[in-house]
């Protein structure tokens, strides 16, 4: 991927000046670097990906991003936090593995499915894989635009299994958290219990060094927070059959931010302490068998889906 062209986009002359030094240490050339300003958009050369360091939240930025979106190319968020205590060398080197994997990710994702806008977090420990294999089965296979990030507590040795298992009753895609992902819809995503996950606001998701903090692996806890960070109103949790209170400290935060909070009802359950604790934290809005919340879950994204068409429509 040498010859892979760069563009870089930044807030600030600092950030920008950072991230060409940064490509100097790569075999990669900069085609272009610009800075977020107005008159600056129409400038946006071709590039394979573009990588930026920008307020997600400033109107300006958004206007670029929707340009990009447009222009079909890869688009890459790179945090400067991660590199703060590396060297030139090691950050070039990072920064190289961190392109090549998102751009052979985004040729792998490319077949007829784009960046997932909704993303729910799929939470169970014990007895619940065969709720959740339940729950996926009877989602429609029409339903776009959303994603499924499965939390499952488990021991590595359990995932090849498992992925098969999930693929059995399914047909979205399926895939292992064990490489950069671009979070597409119409896709299930296992989270691996040997490391961390980082979220970029692009949607890419990417393993981590850091092997997971506390008892649970993976955390539920650690996922929805970032979950809820990154994509607020537009995430949700499912917390089905576990021992334990994964989930209890941070689900009440995507129903602060908008989002929904649904469990398994607990007399379904082959262990109820997981949705129990999430429960009592009075942050759920619904609660059934695995097939009752299928068939709501059905339900609430085509009224959702619907109701954001209106709302874009209004503004037109």
């Amino acid at each position: 991927m040498s010859s892979l062209n760069i563009g870089l986009l930044a807030d600030s002359s600092i950030q920008l000046n950072n991230l060409q030094a940064i490509v100097k240490h790569t075999p990669f050339h900069v085609s272009s670097a610009l800075l977020t300003r107005p008159d600056n958009l129409e400038r946006l050369a071709e590039a394979d990906v573009w990588v930026v360091r920008v307020d997600m939240e400033d109107e300006c930025a958004q206007m670029f991003f929707d340009y990009l979106d447009n222009m079909n190319v890869t688009v890459i968020y790179d945090e400067a936090e991660s590199y703060s205590s590396l060297d030139i060398e090691e950050r070039a080197k990072r920064f190289s593995k961190k392109i090549e994997a998102c751009v052979s990710q985004t040729k792998e994702d490319s077949i007829g499915l784009k960046r997932a806008s909704y993303v729910w977090v799929l939470a169970a420990s014990a007895g619940g894989v065969e709720a959740v294999m339940a729950f996926i089965k009877q989602v429609p296979e029409d339903i776009g635009n959303i994603a499924f990030i499965y939390v499952q507590h488990m021991d590595e040795y359990m995932a090849d299994n498992l992925l098969k298992t999930i693929g059995r009753n399914t047909h979205w895609a399926v895939s292992y958290c064990t490489k950069p992902n671009i979070i597409c819809e119409k896709s299930i995503y296992l989270v691996s219990p040997s490391s961390e996950l980082e979220f970029s606001d692009i949607g890419v998701m990417t393993p981590t060094n850091t092997v997971w903090n506390g008892p649970y692996k993976p955390s539920v806890d650690h996922i929805v927070a970032k979950i809820w960070r990154h994509y607020g109103k537009n995430s949700g949790v499912i917390v089905f059959s576990g021992m334990g209170n994964d989930g209890a400290k941070t689900c009440p935060m995507i129903k602060h931010a908008g989002g929904q909070v649904w469990v398994q009802s607990l007399e379904s359950c082959a262990v109820d302490s997981m949705p129990r604790e999430v429960t009592n934290t009075d942050c759920v809005s619904f609660s059934g068998t695995p097939e009752q919340l299928a068939h709501h879950f059905a339900n609430y994204n085509s009224r959702s889906i619907v109701s954001s068409k209106d709302k874009e429509s209004s503004y037109e």
